[in-house]
């Protein structure tokens, strides 16, 4: 009689790797479009049903976290520590994750109201459309 596992084990595939890899070479928080786009200079045959699959496994293996700002498609970056400010470019509409801490930021809130969680970004544009 034949016992299976009930443990799933992670697969390194080399769809996960390219995306990885992109994401890091990019550095910066990546649309799927963005990620596919990129990909296919590595793997042509690499589809968008491929890069939503390996990248709902990257956030479930906290190896990324989803960015998700109003307005803006969901994008994906490597998980760090803490949250970090952003940028969003008005021109291009790339967005860039700024790194380092979040901004002191003190602001009362009116009686009754209690705070949780905090994003921060910065509207203009980037490096390459300032050129």
């Amino acid at each position: 009689m034949e016992i299976k596992s009930k443990i799933k084990l992670k697969r390194n595939t080399q769809q996960k790797k390219i995306i990885i890899e992109v994401i890091c070479r990019e550095n910066r928080p990546l649309s799927v479009d963005e990620l596919l786009e990129e990909a296919k200079k590595e793997l042509p045959a690499i589809g968008l049903t491929t890069i939503y699959r390996n990248v709902n496994a990257l956030v479930s293996d906290n190896e990324l976290v989803a960015v998700d700002f109003p307005g803006q498609p969901i994008r994906y970056e490597k998980r760090k520590g803490a949250s970090s400010p952003h940028f969003i470019c008005e021109q291009c509409n790339s967005l860039f994750d700024l790194g380092g801490d979040m901004p002191d930021v003190s602001y009362s809130l009116p009686k009754g109201f209690s705070r949780g969680s905090m994003d921060v970004v910065f509207y203009g544009k980037c490096g390459n459309c300032n050129s």
